[in-house]
């Protein structure tokens, strides 16, 4: 009998010994198994960033609630403002980008981020003063009510205050961007002709009488435009010491007397 017992106990250790052999090599496979499975998936991920990344965007990380696109455009703005308290206080020529970025409080490395060099920040800086200028008379126009002569005035007066309000902007606007390069030059004369485009469009708006074909034509605008800027320069030279009223005044009268004589004169249009 006891023999009996220790063949089947002898059997039982046997099978249980077989089972666990079994049930580790399944547990090994598995194990293999997922090991693989993760490795092929994360190998498809890395692909499909290097390959599609490209194409497909995800959301920019963001610091304090602010984007990467809104970040860079803060720079430069921050840039924009160095810029315009460098070249309107030591000057163009002795500003250096190192400078600059003291000012702004930022690194080389985001000088670059947004401009070529020292010359791109300039003309930067530059259309920025003009564009300011360009909206402030589009306002004055736009104001109902006024009369031609208020237009006049008004416009006048703005473009001239705003140099004694910042002579950071009539240093740049009328000195630090002369000579500089081809480039600089050509925004310059762009400007001049901005400037001549208002006070053509102000006449003719004033004077409907003036054929505005004529008048575009004509040497009127560029040579008022010019005066204007002359005035200006000597105005920052003497360090803006003649009464705003005594520049402006004169320079309104000269505009009717022009617009005057050549409607009444009927170049180009009816005589009124």
């Amino acid at each position: 009998m006891k023999a009996i017992f220790d063949k089947l106990h002898c059997q039982n250790i046997t099978k249980q010994k077989d089972f666990f052999k079994k049930k580790n090599k399944r547990t090994w496979f598995n194990l293999l198994w997922d090991v693989c499975l993760n490795r092929l998936t994360l190998i498809i991920i890395i692909v499909k960033n290097l390959f599609m990344g490209k194409h497909v965007k995800g959301p920019t990380r963001q610091y304090a609630g602010v984007d990467a696109k809104q970040r860079r455009k803060e720079r430069r703005e921050k840039f924009i403002a160095a810029g315009l308290d460098a070249f309107g206080t030591v000057g163009y020529a002795r500003s250096t980008i190192k400078e600059i970025c003291r000012l702004a409080g930022l690194t080389e490395r985001y000088f670059y981020e947004s401009f070529e060099n020292k010359e791109d920040l300039l003309c930067t800086v530059f259309r920025r003063l003009i564009s300011q200028l360009e909206a402030d008379a589009q306002r004055i126009i736009e104001t109902p009510g006024l009369s031609r002569m208020e237009i006049a005035y008004r416009t006048l007066e703005m473009f001239y205050q705003r140099f004694k309000d910042d002579p950071r902007r009539a240093r740049i606007q009328l000195f630090e961007v002369l000579g500089v390069s081809p480039r600089v030059d050509k925004e310059y004369q762009e400007s001049i002709q901005k400037l001549a485009f208002w006070t053509e469009f102000i006449l003719a708006d004033s004077f409907p009488g003036i054929d505005r074909n004529w008048l575009k034509n004509s040497i009127i605008p560029m040579s008022y435009a010019g005066g204007i800027l002359a005035v200006a320069h000597k105005w920052y030279l003497d360090g803006f010491t003649t009464p705003l009223r005594d520049l402006v005044a004169p320079a309104v009268e000269m505009f009717l007397i022009i617009g005057g004589y050549y409607q009444e004169k009927g170049e180009g249009g009816t005589v009124s």
